[in-house]
């Protein structure tokens, strides 16, 4: 089947490009070649991506801070189109203009507008769902301000804990460590050591009542091994560890080899330390990583949370035998200590000055932060689809965040930049996804690795600026929802007509379609805000769609742009 689409631009006549759907394999694996895909021009020109196929997507040229377009009109047509076609037509404005009254005003409609309309559902589904499980709404320990706090103090902490070896400890010796979550908030409580490898210490909180560590031995030694030498949900059986520190860099202490570096980090000793903590009654919490523990010991941070002066994460016990709620969260967690390191600690060179602007925003890093995590989880095998291991479960917890962000962007009014929590982990994830996918894995540690925060650290890795990336992103979204994706923009984990499992093997049912809104009511786009992204879903009329944005101007805040799917 042969279609063509063609707009109009400035610097250049009209573009025809045509192009072939057709069918592709879907699944969510992660692709051995990702990194041999062919990476798009950076001014948003056509291209011809390889030779199986001709790609549909022409992008506004971003020049400036605007986007440009003809003198006279924007020109949108789509001919020899088949009933099984139909055009999503993708819009957001940047921060390049602050007219709020700015709108878009389509004439000459030669489209029907959609069949299908997903907001009523898709809104009491994620409702319900945020109602249901708090683990997905922001909680108190957010990594972001805090780093911001802690650039702008005075003598920032330089001494480290000094204490006997650890790593020389005995199975089944007990310390204490300070967390704020149970029935014993606030307090030093006794752990006993599970298991100790080069890479881990993995501690388990005691039951007072027992006088007995939550977890046996038997499990934390588990646990240890997926985290330090063989992880059996990894298509390759990697560790945990490895596939972090490869792909996001490593924590303060310890190199991606496991070596002990930078004097072993705050505690002078290179294992990770994993707690095992009792939440008592409450189960939304699954885990968590504070920057406070980054500080020296005892340090007490303005909520009253005491550092434990380490590299820790801690975890749920609540979990301890639900492998794939345990080790992706072990997986995530871990990710945001690295993190931390490449973006604030930086190898304990307490020299280097972090600088932010005055109009810093936590919500724009944190939300990219998270979706690392998210990625992270799918990298270790802990995917929508988990495929190793027996196989036949998967991630709920992904599932539903992906599901509720592709299914209510269209009725969402936050911007991209902004964090919520909820479907934003979904929103982060889906976005590293295409990154990892369209650029491959040596671009992504590089701009995970690299000192500026994100966006500016994935314009850096990419050499492109975020609007453009934003409008790759899109078409990647969008092909998600086509069953003949022909597109170089790709998320290849996600398969709209799979019916995945949660962690039990349990029938989740199949993602939502996409949030989109149904042709153009009364022939007008209007974005109040910076990057709140709207798609409009255009079904042909007599075997085309053409409309005319008839004020639009030659520099735009605005991205608009058409991409055909078959369905």
């Amino acid at each position: 089947m042969m279609n063509s689409i063609k707009q109009t631009y400035k610097y250049s006549t009209l573009l025809i490009i045509s192009f072939v759907l057709f069918s592709c394999g879907s699944g969510g694996s992660d692709s051995s070649d990702n990194g041999s895909n062919p990476i798009p021009p950076t001014n948003g020109e056509p291209t011809s991506g390889n030779n199986k196929t001709l790609a549909p997507e022409i992008l506004p040229t971003f020049q400036n801070g605007t986007f440009l377009y003809t003198e006279n009109n924007q020109k949108f047509e789509s001919e020899n189109l088949t009933t099984s076609n139909s055009i999503f037509t993708a819009v957001f404005r940047n921060s390049a203009s602050t007219n709020e009254t700015e709108d878009l005003n389509i004439a000459d409609e030669n489209f029907n507008d959609s069949t299908t309309s997903t907001e009523t559902t898709s809104a009491k589904q994620l409702k319900t769902y945020i109602e249901k499980n708090h683990r997905c709404g922001s909680y108190k320990k957010d990594n972001l301000k805090a780093p911001y706090l802690y650039s702008k103090r005075n003598g920032k902490s330089k001494n480290k804990h000094k204490k006997k070896n650890r790593i020389d400890d005995a199975i089944g010796t007990r310390d204490t460590f300070f967390h704020d979550e149970g029935p014993d908030n606030g307090k030093v409580l006794d752990f006993e050591l599970l298991y100790k490898s080069s890479k881990c210490l993995i501690y388990s909180e005691i039951n007072t009542s027992t006088n007995l560590p939550y977890v046996s031995q038997s499990r934390g030694s588990e646990i240890g091994v997926v985290f330090s030498t063989n992880n059996p949900y990894h298509k390759d059986g990697e560790p945990i560890f490895d596939t972090v520190t490869k792909t996001f860099g490593n924590p303060w202490g310890i190199d991606s080899s496991g070596n002990k570096i930078n004097n072993g980090g705050r505690d002078e000793e290179a294992p990770v330390l994993i707690i095992l903590f009792n939440s008592g009654s409450s189960t939304n919490l699954f885990g968590y990583f504070y920057w406070v523990d980054e500080e020296e010991k005892g340090y007490v941070n303005s909520d009253g949370y005491i550092s434990n002066g380490a590299e820790i994460i801690f975890l749920n016990q609540h979990y301890a035998d639900d492998d794939i709620n345990l080790f992706s969260t072990l997986s995530h967690e871990f990710q945001h200590l690295c993190d931390y390191n490449q973006k604030f600690v930086l190898n304990g060179d307490f020299t280097t000055t972090i600088t932010y602007q005055a109009s810093y925003d936590e919500d724009t890093p944190t939300m990219f932060n998270e979706g690392k995590s998210m990625l992270c989880e799918d990298l270790c095998g802990f995917s929508l689809d988990v495929t190793e291991n027996g196989g036949g479960k998967g991630n709920k917890f992904m599932f539903n965040m992906i599901n509720t962000y592709r299914n209510t962007l269209s009725i969402n009014s936050k911007s991209f930049l902004n964090w919520n929590g909820g479907s934003d982990y979904g929103k982060g994830y889906l976005f590293w996804r295409y990154i990892y996918d369209s650029y491959g894995s040596d671009i992504l540690k590089k701009a995970a690795t690299d000192k500026s925060l994100p966006p500016e650290s994935l314009e850096v890795a990419t050499s492109k600026n975020f609007d453009i990336l934003l409008q790759e992103f899109l078409i990647a979204l969008i092909q998600t929802e086509s069953k003949n994706s022909s597109s170089v923009y790709k998320i290849t984990s996600l398969d709209i007509t799979k019916d995945y499992k949660d962690t039990n093997g349990n029938s989740l049912g199949k993602l939502l379609p996409l949030s989109f809104i149904d042709g153009i009511p009364n022939s007008k786009i209007s974005n109040k805000n910076p990057y709140e992204i709207r798609l409009y879903k255009l079904l042909p009329k007599n075997g085309k769609v053409n409309f005319t944005i008839d004020n639009i101007k030659e520099e735009s805040s605005f991205s608009i742009f058409t991409t055909v799917i078959d369905e």
